[in-house]
């Protein structure tokens, strides 16, 4: 009797594969085999042909899981290992950012980043020193809410042309903490991706109150002294003989 074995290829289901013969000797004598007995050996060769099947299909799996395991094993590794990059990477950037805070804190000038949404992402302290206004109250939120609309109205037309790619440098009055009014320069330097994409831009602010001030006195100086040199002079008058 054929012992077939039935590939586990779809393809190939139709065509099963000779794998051996099962034979049954009866070597005293001639014999002739009954059809109860060539049905049970044809039984037993559909059986070993099953048992072959899963024995096959046994050694392929323990193969598979053998495989997939090494390359779980080699994800869980690599997985692991971008891991750590990354939180190594993470604390190298808490430790820079703690380093830039640390350096611009320092600075009695208002540094910042602003998103392409013109919203803060980073500011010194002198924001708390000059507004009144916390690094954690200002991170997130809009240029509009951090200045006030009038303030910002005046802002906008630069905060756009920094965006569109452009260094800008312009003076503005703002109001500190206290109601104290203000003259600053400010600066805004955009940021670029290696595609050349604005991604925000650097906002740096420096108080020139005192050389408006001085400026101010300046101009009143000479615009009184262009008064005094305009206004005629009396007539002379000659000293009389006694």
């Amino acid at each position: 009797m054929p012992i077939l074995q039935t590939p586990h290829a779809p393809s190939e289901a139709h065509h099963p594969k000779l794998w051996g013969l099962l034979i049954a000797h009866h070597c005293d004598r001639p014999r002739q085999w009954g059809e109860f007995e060539l049905q049970l050996m044809q039984q037993l060769a559909n059986q070993i042909s099953i048992a072959l099947a899963q024995a096959q299909l046994l050694e392929n799996l323990e193969e598979m899981v053998e495989i997939r395991t090494t390359e779980l094993k080699d994800v869980n590794h690599n997985l692991q290992q971008e891991i750590n990059d990354r939180m190594q990477a993470e604390e190298a950037l808490r430790r820079s950012e703690e380093q830039l805070r640390l350096v611009t804190n320092a600075l009695p000038v208002l540094i910042a980043y602003v998103d392409a949404h013109q919203h803060y992402q980073f500011n010194n302290q002198a924001y708390e020193d000059w507004l009144g206004q916390s690094p954690a109250t200002i991170y997130g939120s809009h240029l509009q809410e951090v200045w006030g609309a009038e303030c910002y109205q005046r802002m906008q037309a630069h905060v756009e042309a920094a965006l569109s790619g452009r260094v800008v440098t312009y003076e503005n009055e703002i109001v500190l903490k206290g109601d104290r009014p203000c003259s600053i320069s400010m600066t805004y330097i955009p940021h670029m991706n290696e595609q050349n994409i604005v991604q925000g831009f650097f906002a740096l602010a420096s108080d020139i109150s005192d050389r408006k001030a001085i400026e101010r006195m300046k101009d009143e100086f000479i615009s009184a002294l262009a008064t005094s040199c305009a206004r005629p002079s009396p007539p002379f008058t000659a000293p009389s003989k006694s």
